[in-house]
C-alpha cells in the first residue's frame, strides 16, 4: 500500500499537538521534552514536505516572514553579549517554537485536502485534554487526591482565593482561543443541528468556567467576552437589518452592565495596584516593565538584548518574568527590527480580515470565521500574552495555514 504525503503529514502534525497539549503529561511533566520532540518532529516532516511535488502555493509574504524569523534566531544566537547567562536547553525551549511554525506548510496541504476533519479533531482533541485537566483539578482541590502530578508541572502551590476558597490553579492550552471560536460558530450557524448546536453552547460555558475557576486568568475572561462580543458586532452589522440588531447588542450590553454592575466594579478593581488580593501582581508587573525597558535602553535598540532566560534575578534580588510582559518582551528583547518581524503575520492577519468583512459575510464560511475570529483574539492579546511564548506557539503554525488557506479561497 502505497502510503500519501496526506497521511505522512497527519501523522506528525496530531504527534506533535498531542505532545504538547500536554497529553503525556498525564503520565510524567513532559512538557519541556515533548517541546524538544516536537521541534525535532516538525524539522523532519517540513523536510519531507521539500520532496513533495505539485504543492499548495505559499503566500510570499509568508515564507518572507519565515524567513526572516529564522534569520533573526541565527543573528541572536550568535551574538556574544548577553545581559545575562542562558543554558542552550532554556534557549531551545524557550525560542525555538518559531521552528514549528515550519509545520504550517505541511497544514496547508492538509487544510486543502480535507479541512473540516482536520478543524474538526482540534476541537475533539482541544476539548479532551480540558476536559481531563479540568477532572485533575477538581479531584485535588476537593478531594486532595493526585492522579496526575505531571499535570501540574511545577506550579502545585500555584494558589489564588476566588469565591472565597483558595483553589491551586492549572493551566489551559494553546487551542482554547480556537476552542471559543469554533463553539460560537457552531452555536450560531443555523445550518447546524439543534443538538450540535447545543453541545457547543454548553462547551462555550465550559471554557469560561475553565478560564473563570480553573485557570483564574482574569484577562483571559476579557479576552473571551471582547471576542464574542465584537463576533456578534461584525455579525450584526453584516446582517440584513443591521439598525435593529446593533440596537439589540446595545440592548444586550446594557441589561449585563445593570446587572453586573457589583461585579464589573469588583473585576475592574482586581487590576489596581491597591487592591489587597491582586494588587501585588499587577504592581509587580509595572517593575518588571520598567525593569526589561531599561534593559533594552542599555544594549542594542534596533536588536535589543537577546536571548536571556525568562526568569533573571537582578541585583536586588527579585525574580523578574520576561514573559510577564506579553508581546512588549519582544520590543526589548529582539528590538524594533524583530519586533517589526514577528508582528508581521498578525499585521497581514488583520488587512486580510478586513478584505473579507467588506466582501464577504463570514457567517456563511466556517474557516473565515475561525480565520477572523482567531486575528481578533491574538491581537486583542499581545498586550498580556506572547504568541511565541512555548505555551502558546503551537498555534502559531495553525494561524498562519488558516490565514494563507483563507488568501487562496478569497482569490478564486
Amino acid at each position: 500500500m502505497k502510503i500519501s504525503f496526506i497521511s505522512i503529514y497527519n501523522f506528525f502534525i496530531y504527534t506533535i499537538l498531542v505532545l504538547n497539549l500536554g497529553f503525556f503529561n498525564l503520565i510524567y511533566q513532559s512538557d519541556r521534552i515533548a517541546f524538544k520532540i516536537s521541534i525535532v518532529l516538525a524539522l523532519i516532516v517540513f523536510i519531507i514536505y521539500t520532496f513533495q511535488p505539485n504543492k499548495i502555493s505559499v503566500k510570499k509574504s509568508i515564507s518572507l516572514y519565515l524567513i526572516l524569523c529564522l534569520s533573526l534566531f541565527m543573528i541572536e544566537f550568535l551574538r556574544n553579549s548577553r545581559p545575562f547567562v542562558i543554558s542552550n536547553e532554556d534557549l531551545i525551549y524557550q525560542f525555538g517554537g518559531v521552528f514549528l511554525c515550519l509545520v504550517l506548510f505541511p497544514i496547508n496541504e492538509i487544510l486543502s485536502s480535507d479541512k473540516k476533519t482536520f478543524l474538526t479533531n482540534l476541537v475533539v482533541m482541544g476539548y479532551i485534554i480540558l476536559l481531563i485537566k479540568a477532572t485533575v483539578w477538581f479531584l485535588y482541590n476537593f478531594l486532595q487526591i493526585n492522579i496526575a502530578p505531571g499535570i501540574w508541572g511545577y506550579k502545585i502551590d500555584w494558589a489564588r482565593e476566588i469565591f472565597g476558597h483558595v483553589f491551586t490553579r492549572l493551566s489551559g492550552t494553546f487551542l482554547d482561543s480556537y476552542l471559543l471560536i469554533y463553539s460560537f460558530y457552531t452555536m450560531i450557524s443555523k445550518d447546524k443541528e439543534i443538538n450540535k448546536r447545543i453541545y457547543a453552547g454548553i462547551g462555550l460555558l465550559f471554557l469560561f468556567f475553565y478560564a473563570t475557576v480553573v485557570t483564574q486568568y482574569r484577562m483571559i475572561v476579557v479576552l473571551y467576552l471582547l471576542t464574542i462580543l465584537l463576533l456578534i458586532f461584525i455579525l450584526s452589522y453584516k446582517s440584513k437589518n443591521k439598525a435593529a440588531s446593533l440596537i439589540l447588542l446595545l440592548l444586550i450590553l446594557c441589561l449585563l452592565l445593570i446587572i453586573n454592575r457589583a461585579g464589573i466594579k469588583s473585576f475592574i478593581s482586581s487590576f489596581s495596584v491597591n487592591n489587597n488580593i491582586t494588587g501585588g501582581s499587577t504592581s509587580f508587573r509595572l517593575l518588571e516593565l520598567d525593569f526589561f525597558k531599561s534593559l533594552w535602553l542599555q544594549n542594542n535598540i534596533g536588536l535589543g538584548f537577546g536571548f536571556i532566560p525568562d526568569k533573571v534575578i537582578p541585583y536586588n534580588g527579585a525574580g523578574y518574568y520576561l514573559s510577564d510582559l506579553g508581546f512588549t518582551a519582544n520590543l526589548y528583547q529582539f528590538g524594533i527590527i524583530g519586533f517589526a518581524i514577528l508582528i508581521f503575520p498578525f499585521l497581514m492577519g488583520i488587512k486580510l480580515s478586513l478584505i473579507h468583512l467588506s466582501k464577504s459575510n463570514i457567517s456563511n464560511n466556517k474557516l473565515y470565521f475561525i480565520f477572523v475570529g482567531l486575528t481578533i483574539y491574538i491581537v486583542m492579546s499581545l498586550l498580556p500574552y506572547s504568541p511565541y511564548n512555548p505555551s502558546l506557539v503551537s498555534l502559531m503554525p495553525i494561524y498562519l495555514a488558516i490565514l494563507n488557506s483563507c488568501e487562496l479561497d478569497f482569490r478564486q
